[in-house]
């Protein structure tokens, strides 16, 4: 079954990939696949994958970010086991619609824009601890190339349509590694829909 990759999720070990057809798979960042298969997950009741603007992965609990501006938390089948959904808000003048990624970090979740900027705060206010501010890609890349961002506890990754991911700071993306390969589960596609 060919589905494409909707989401790219990470914590401090772990890099998950979400796909159309309510499956997801987990790894290594250069293998999106290598500790687990696809496998099923379900979203809060009510919502099906196209609901999705994001899907972010903390040490403890998985975030469903959705359309209309509600987020669920819980494990990475079950994505309101622990939280069913609430509302959320961007950093202010930011609507749904300039969001590029959301990740979360353990303590810090971060919504991507558009506009080439980063802001971070709480899973119901991703502003509230730092205002939007710069981030840069790895060089040769520009904000249409990237398909997903993800947070670990200490590093944030950039994937891209060319199947490469680079790791960083979040306001330099490639600073600790420069684009290199990444694998998703074979028969997946490797395309996002435009959010």
């Amino acid at each position: 079954m060919f589905c494409n990759l909707k989401a790219i999720s990470s914590t401090s070990s772990m890099h998950f990939a979400w796909y159309e057809g309510s499956k997801v798979s987990s790894g290594s960042s250069d293998n999106l696949s290598k500790e687990r298969n696809p496998y099923d997950f379900k979203l809060a009741s009510g919502y099906d994958i196209s609901d999705v603007v994001a899907i972010s992965s903390g040490n403890s609990m998985h975030f469903a970010w959705y359309k209309d501006g509600k987020v669920s938390a819980g494990s990475s089948d079950n994505l309101s086991k622990e939280r069913n959904p609430y509302d959320f808000k961007l950093a202010s003048g930011y609507d749904i619609s300039d969001v590029i990624a959301i990740s979360s970090g353990n303590s810090m979740h971060f919504a991507w824009y558009k506009d080439g900027k980063v802001s971070a705060g709480s899973s119901d206010n991703l502003g509230k601890e730092r205002n939007p501010y710069d981030f840069k890609l790895a060089s040769g890349y520009d904000i249409s190339d990237v398909i997903a961002i993800s947070s670990g506890d200490s590093r944030h990754f950039a994937w891209y349509k060319d199947g490469k991911v680079s790791a960083g700071s979040s306001d330099n993306l490639s600073k600790e590694r420069n684009p290199y390969p990444f694998w998703i589960a074979e028969g997946y596609g490797l395309v996002l829909n435009a959010i």
